[in-house]
């Protein structure tokens, strides 16, 4: 199996350099005809991991936070145009369906990894390429409107989250990464409570009525974590083809100080004020056209409501 790793050089901040230089020595002793590739920019994963798959690749290592992840299952597609009368639209065709991806944990919140039942070690994590063994894993797909008011489309691994999720985000990006990742979060969760006020919005899961209501945040997940180890969905697993949809509704900062053992502990379900669902598709907006409600991606801020979600079952394969 040709096997290429992927390393984002801002993962994990400067005092991750000496651990991504073990790493990269360590995978050449695994695979001593692999090839070792940077991303240079912000986005940079989804560009580097789609040209080592058109080059013949079948197995990406990829070493990063979530946001890497996402930008590398990003790659494993091509967006196909599709004419669909005036406009035109893209569909997702998988550049090799065979090839498959491997999670080297190595970024601020781990989230998807701790699904995974990934030890934090990136090193350890390597050994999972000596075997040839690989799962199917669903993604979900999210139709939104970005942060330059522009309709996109993009895939996620973990999960999308809608609300004062999106501004933690924000400002955990503008910290610059400097604190351990469950800190960096939880400082930024307190943070946007003292700035955030609740918005009301409507969720429609498959056919089923719509819930209208005020709302602190909601999480459309494949995985289980979010927010550097909050365990959002509990319930959720990556491969049955169904997305679990948490839905925070009109809580505050005392709240999330009464509750966050039970929240960090996978005991959120069945708390007042908290709704719980599975879904394929997914359709949210705010009831005010005119609120506006941030959206962030596998722990990155990338735009805002209206959205609809769609999940792809078993869509990317995982090294275990």
């Amino acid at each position: 199996m040709r096997t290429a790793l992927v390393v984002n050089p801002r993962s994990g901040g400067k005092k991750s350099d000496r651990a991504r230089r073990a790493l990269v020595e360590a995978f050449h002793g695994l695979a001593p005809d692999g090839e070792v590739a940077e991303t240079r920019a912000d986005g940079g994963a989804r560009g580097v991991v789609n040209g080592l798959l058109h080059a013949g690749f079948e197995c990406v290592a990829v070493a990063g936070g979530d946001g890497s992840l996402n930008e590398a299952a990003n790659g494993f597609f091509d967006e196909v145009p599709v004419s669909m009368g005036e406009g035109g639209a893209a569909a997702l065709r998988a550049v090799n369906p065979e090839a498959c991806m491997a999670v080297v944990p190595l970024g601020t919140g781990g989230d998807f990894r701790r699904t995974a039942g990934l030890e934090p070690d990136p090193i350890a994590a390597l050994s999972l390429l000596t075997g040839t063994s690989t799962r199917p894993c669903d993604l979900g797909h999210v139709s939104y409107v970005d942060r330059e008011d522009r309709l996109a489309g993009r895939l996620f691994l973990n999960i999308a989250s809608f609300g004062m999720s999106g501004l933690v985000d924000e400002y955990v990006n503008r910290s610059g990464r400097a604190l351990p990742g469950s800190m960096s979060f939880f400082l930024s969760t307190v943070r946007a409570f003292m700035d955030y006020r609740n918005v009301e919005v409507e969720v429609r899961m498959d056919s089923a009525a719509p819930t209208r209501k005020k709302m602190l945040t909601v999480a459309v997940a494949n995985g289980r974590f979010f927010g550097g180890g909050m365990e959002v969905a509990p319930e959720a697993v990556t491969d049955d083809g169904l997305f679990d949809v948490t839905i925070l509704g009109d809580l505050g900062l005392w709240d999330f100080t009464v509750h966050s053992k039970k929240l960090y502990g996978g005991k959120i379900l069945g708390l007042e004020g908290v709704d719980h669902g599975r879904a394929r598709r997914v359709e949210i907006a705010t009831v005010d056209s005119a609120a506006r409600m941030l959206m962030d991606l596998d722990g990155e801020p990338v735009g805002r409501l209206p959205a609809t979600l769609t999940v792809l079952p078993g869509a990317i394969r995982l090294k275990s």
